[in-house]
This record gives structure tokens, C-alpha cells and sequence, in this order.
């Protein structure tokens, strides 16, 4: 009898937890399980993801006056109004950005590329590199990974050697230079080693003033090139330079160069705002001939030929007027021929590749350069846009044929003639000794034009 108890309360137990485990189990099948909450969109501006999981997290708004904008040709602008961001765009599975960059850079930027923050006690903004890949520049100069740098007004921020910001914050304690004699009146421009600021003289002329940008460099040696390129400019003998007028001295010490003041863009803005057509680009193609031949009278390599230091003389109202207008600028880094460079200044995506090895350059580094400035002109794209880091972009240089430029420019919807064509692939070849000379380019161009079809704007002048 004691043992039919005892197996009657061993069954009652195991039904019991058999019915807990029941209720449990139940509880966690796909029919019980509550709906999710729908995605969040991704925010544009923001904290990072680690600050928006904790809901005490301040979140900080700016003065108006503190707040900066980030710019790109096109239009686009974007206003910093939070003290912290993240800039890039989310990998697939990995977190989001607190700013995603997608009208700037496309999808080539990197996840978590780069931060922007504010110092509240002086209230200027820093960028630091986040250890990317592609790495992070200001005015053509790369951060080293982690490294912080205090934004000026209008300093040009690059993630991928190919999409560029500007940052615009005229309150952020830009040094201005006073010089006797002159009014300055704005900065123009930056780049990799100087600023331009247009100024006025006391007869209300305009002037543009280049001036050496503080990067840590030692103040003699920027001055020792500073003087160079006057001299350059003194010397050579073509109107496709700009004129030097005189070298003095700002008021804080720094060498100051006056020349010429260029009312035109560049030709990079000029592709930006619209696509060049092939005849025109035969005619600039010409016009850039004629001033590195003058340069390379004087036994010199420009070494940093690309868009960005080809401007226009004055503003252009017709495709007509490219050409004469064409002016070569920045002979900051011209070396003399068959020099060895140490340091590797300018941009991958124009420079030859016995410039990216730190090889002897000659006078057909330059050739080359042409060459990559007349593929994008003539095929509307660069010659490896599938190139996304800038070491890739130096080991396609190194090691890759570009797409052939007639095949390029169809994938665009443009007609290349083949003598024209095969002029630029040759250009781009890799060894310099296969490369043609200047002369010999100018004649092929000036003949290339004269079997090309006009513009409609020269139809409609006849």
C-alpha cells in the first residue's frame, strides 16, 4: 500500500513539471512570440551608437554660431550642429555612423572613417582619423591613424583621395596675413603646402597672395620653395602662367608671393559642373602642352599636374574661350629633370609610376599626368574609378592598364576618334621611355582637332 502511495505522488510530480515545462516552452514558440518593433531608420546626425544606447546620454545642440558647415561642388551642404559625429557609411552588418556621408562620398566611404568634435573651451573642431583604410586627409595631406587635427576655415577634408569636403567656419581663428601695401581681403584656396588670398593694392588692383600654410615645416625650407616657384614663374615664357609680380614678407614673418589674381575656376570644378566635350578637351590638352613645354624649357617637371592646378584666366561665358584661357598653376614641388624625390607629394590618381616608387623623374612624368587629365576629360572618368583606396589607386599606377579610353568613353555614350585615343594610351603607358614627347603630343593634338567635328556654339558663329 506504502508503495502505490509513493508511485501515485511520483506521478503527480512529473506531471506537474511537465506542465510547467509546457507552459514555459509554450510561451517561447513562434506563435506566442509579441511582433518586433520596426527598424529605425538611420539617423543622419547623431551620437554614437554606444552613446544612443544609453538613455542618459546628453544630447547636445550648438549656438548657432558654433555650428559649422561641411560643403561639396554640386550644391550640397551639410550643418554641424551636434558636438561629436562620426563620419562614413555603416558596413553591411556592422554599426551605423552618426553621420553618413552619402551625398559626399558615395559608398566608397569607410565605416567610422574619420571623427569630427568640438573643443567647448575654445570652441574650435578637430577631426581625428579612426584608423581607416582609404585615410583621411586635409588640404592633401594624410593623418596618421588616430591622429588629431584642429580644422581652419575652409580646409579641404578627403576620405578616399577621390570625394572632398570643404569645411567652412570663418570663425575658427584662420590667421590672416597682413602685408604693407595691400589690403587682403579673402582666402581663396588651400593646398598642400599654402594658402592663396586675394587682396588689393593700394592703385585697386587685384592681386592673389600665396603664403606657406603651418604644417610643422621648417620655415626655411618652405621658404626656400616659396621663392623657387617665383622664380619659376619670373623665368618662364608663356601666357599659360600665371605672372609674378614680387616676393615679400607678411607681417608674422612668413615669405609671401604677390602674382597674378585668376577671376576663372579650375578645370576640376569645370568637370564637376559639367562634362567636357572631346574637341574642347583636345583644345585644353593643347593649351596644357604649350605651358609645360615652356616649364620644361627650363629643365623643370611640374610633378603635380592635375586638375586642381589648371585654371582659367578669366571667367568663360562659351566653350570657345577654354582654351586661350588655360593657365598651369602651383609649380611649388617642380623639380629639375632626372631628380629622385623622397617624399612623395602630390595625387595618386595623376601621378606616373615611377613618381609613386620614388624612382628618377623625368620630363615624361609629366606626359603621363597629361595623359590621366586627357583620359577624364575625354571619357568622363577617371582611368580606374573602380579603384577606391588610395593604395589602390597607386597599385593600378604601378601595375594596371587603365580600360582603354575608346571603350570608356562608350560606356558614357562618347564617340573617341582612334587617333586620339590611342595618343592618350600611349601616354599612359607604363615605362617613361614609351611615353611621346611634348612636341611630337602637341602636333598630333593640333592635327587631332582639325578632323574633329565643331561645337555647336562654333557652327552657330560661321
Amino acid at each position: 500500500m506504502g508503495t502505490e502511495i509513493i508511485i501515485a505522488l511520483a506521478a503527480l510530480v512529473l506531471v506537474a513539471l511537465a506542465a510547467i515545462a509546457y507552459s514555459f516552452l509554450g510561451n517561447q514558440s513562434p506563435k506566442a512570440k509579441k511582433p518586433e518593433a520596426p527598424v529605425k531608420e538611420k539617423q543622419k546626425v547623431g551620437h554614437s551608437k554606444d552613446k544612443q544606447k544609453n538613455a542618459s546620454a546628453p544630447q547636445h545642440r550648438l549656438h548657432p554660431e558654433q555650428c559649422v558647415n561641411l560643403t561639396i561642388s554640386g550644391g550640397n551642404t551639410l550643418r554641424i550642429e551636434v558636438e561629436q559625429f562620426r563620419i562614413g557609411r555603416a558596413a553591411k552588418d556592422g554599426p551605423a555612423p552618426d553621420l553618413d556621408l552619402g551625398p559626399f562620398t558615395g559608398k566608397y566611404g569607410s565605416r567610422n572613417h574619420a571623427e569630427i568634435s568640438i573643443d567647448r573651451a575654445t570652441g574650435h573642431w578637430k577631426l581625428r582619423d579612426l584608423g581607416s583604410m582609404n585615410g583621411t586627409f586635409v588640404n592633401e595631406r594624410q593623418l596618421r591613424p588616430n591622429e588629431e587635427h584642429s580644422l581652419k576655415h575652409r580646409d579641404r577634408i578627403s576620405f578616399t583621395d577621390r570625394f572632398e569636403v570643404n569645411f567652412e567656419d570663418p570663425n575658427s581663428g584662420e590667421r590672416m596675413p597682413g602685408i604693407s601695401g595691400y589690403q587682403v581681403v579673402e582666402l581663396v584656396a588651400k593646398g598642400g603646402m599654402a594658402g592663396i588670398y586675394k587682396c588689393r593694392a593700394q592703385n585697386e588692383e587685384l592681386h592673389a597672395i600665396k603664403v606657406p600654410l603651418d604644417y610643422g615645416e621648417d620655415p626655411k625650407l618652405s621658404t626656400l620653395r616659396l621663392q623657387d616657384e617665383f622664380e619659376i614663374l619670373k623665368r618662364v615664357r608663356t601666357p599659360r602662367s600665371a605672372r609674378a609680380v614680387h616676393f615679400t614678407q607678411c607681417a608674422d614673418g612668413r615669405p609671401a608671393m604677390i602674382m597674378e589674381f585668376l577671376y576663372g575656376q579650375t578645370l576640376r570644378a569645370l568637370l564637376q559642373s559639367s562634362p567636357v566635350a572631346p574637341r574642347d578637351a583636345v583644345a585644353i590638352g593643347s593649351a596644357i602642352c604649350e605651358g609645360l613645354t615652356a616649364l620644361h624649357n627650363l629643365d623643370r617637371i611640374h610633378c603635380d599636374l592635375k586638375p586642381d592646378n589648371v585654371m582659367m584666366r578669366q571667367k568663360i561665358a562659351s566653350p570657345s574661350e577654354i582654351a586661350q584661357n588655360v593657365v598651369l598653376i602651383d609649380f611649388g614641388i617642380a623639380m629639375q629633370n632626372r631628380t629622385t624625390m623622397k617624399n612623395v607629394f602630390g595625387s595618386a590618381n595623376y601621378q606616373a609610376p615611377e613618381h609613386i616608387l620614388g624612382q628618377q623623374l623625368t620630363l615624361k612624368a609629366d606626359v603621363y599626368s597629361l595623359g590621366c587629365m586627357m583620359y577624364e576629360m575625354v571619357a568622363n572618368s577617371r582611368l580606374y574609378p573602380e579603384a577606391t583606396e588610395v593604395r589602390q589607386i597607386k597599385e593600378f599606377q604601378v601595375n594596371r592598364m587603365p580600360k582603354h579610353v575608346k571603350e570608356q568613353a562608350a560606356i558614357q555614350g562618347r564617340n573617341v576618334p582612334d587617333d586620339l585615343s590611342n595618343l592618350i594610351m600611349l601616354m599612359l603607358e607604363k615605362s617613361p621611355n614609351v611615353r611621346p614627347d611634348l612636341q611630337s603630343i602637341s602636333e598630333q593634338l593640333a592635327r587631332i582637332r582639325t578632323t574633329m567635328p565643331q561645337n555647336d556654339y562654333e557652327r552657330s558663329r560661321q
